[in-house]
């Protein structure tokens, strides 16, 4: 299989099963292939969470017009916010990329 060829599945397979469905297969699929290697496992499940997310942006945001903010940080945390209209979540996005950024810039050290 190329991974043309797989990522053609994917897309058929999250629109057959629908956002639910689809988000718990790739639940199933992540513990499937969980090796107990922290690293791997981390890359293994952000991947997953991509394409999960990717999914559900597909319809939160494409669809129905509303926006999505997702933070990944090292060490697998993640923050996701999403909003049924983009005009609710403007004001709160741009906050929140602010805040990331000011963030980005001390632990970097940059413009010290």
């Amino acid at each position: 299989m190329t991974l043309h060829d797989a990522i053609r599945t994917i897309i058929g397979e999250s629109q057959r099963l629908g956002i639910e469905g689809f988000e718990d297969a790739l639940s199933a699929v992540s513990g499937d292939l969980s090796c107990g290697e922290r690293d791997d496992d981390l890359y293994a499940d952000s991947v997953i969470d991509g394409i999960r997310w990717g999914a559900r942006a597909a319809v939160i945001i494409e669809l129905s017009g509303g926006a999505m903010l997702r933070v990944l940080m090292p060490g697998g945390v993640r923050i996701t916010h999403e909003w049924g209209v983009h005009a609710d979540a403007d004001a709160q996005i741009k906050a929140a990329l602010a805040a990331v950024m000011d963030g980005r810039t001390t632990a970097e050290g940059v413009g010290e």
